[in-house]
């Protein structure tokens, strides 16, 4: 977690980060895991405090297990997409999925701060919650997705989406405590 400081009771609250993974945002500049953490049926968390910096480019994955930031994709997610200033929680089968998804800040600036983002599904139920900071920012439900198996062969990867080929992303800034 945080090492916060500072007063509650000031209305300012200042949080100190002292050391995260810095990503350049460039080819080969990401984590992997290899293929683990493998969900089967049950439900799923992913959680992660991102500080991203201009220029990253559109639709790279922070966090999560799979290819890409499309919502057809299959695997999971927290995707922050640059151009637009959006965060994504993905969900998916390949055929089916949850994609909510909200506005963190304008598009290609630096947001000077850290954001908490997590992702939460709910197997039993198809929904999927998108957290940003604590507070429950989008869901969507995808009755489709009730009981499914979420397991696939992708790496489990921090700061990177695709496949190995032109289409790959990869996200800039800085990345701490991911879940």
């Amino acid at each position: 977690g945080a090492n916060v400081v500072g007063s509650l009771g000031s209305g300012s609250l200042v949080q100190d980060m002292p050391s995260a993974l810095y990503l350049s945002g460039t080819t080969d500049n990401y984590v992997t895991m290899g293929d683990v953490n493998d969900v089967t049926t049950g439900d799923l968390t992913v959680s992660v405090w991102i500080y991203p910096a201009s220029g990253a480019v559109h639709g790279a994955n922070v966090i999560g297990k799979s290819e890409g930031y499309n919502a057809s994709d299959e695997g999971y997610a927290l995707v922050f997409r640059h151009t637009n200033g959006h965060i994504y929680w993905n969900v998916g089968d390949g055929t089916d999925n949850v994609r909510p998804s909200v506005n963190i800040g304008p598009a290609q600036t630096d947001l000077n701060r850290w954001i908490h983002v997590a992702g939460t599904f709910n197997n039993s139920t198809g929904e999927g919650i998108l957290y940003v900071d604590g507070a429950a920012a989008a869901d969507e439900t995808e009755a489709n997705l009730i009981g499914k198996s979420l397991t696939n062969s992708k790496d489990f990867i921090m700061g990177k989406n695709g496949g190995g080929g032109a289409g790959d992303a990869f996200f800039r800034g800085n990345i701490r405590d991911g879940r």
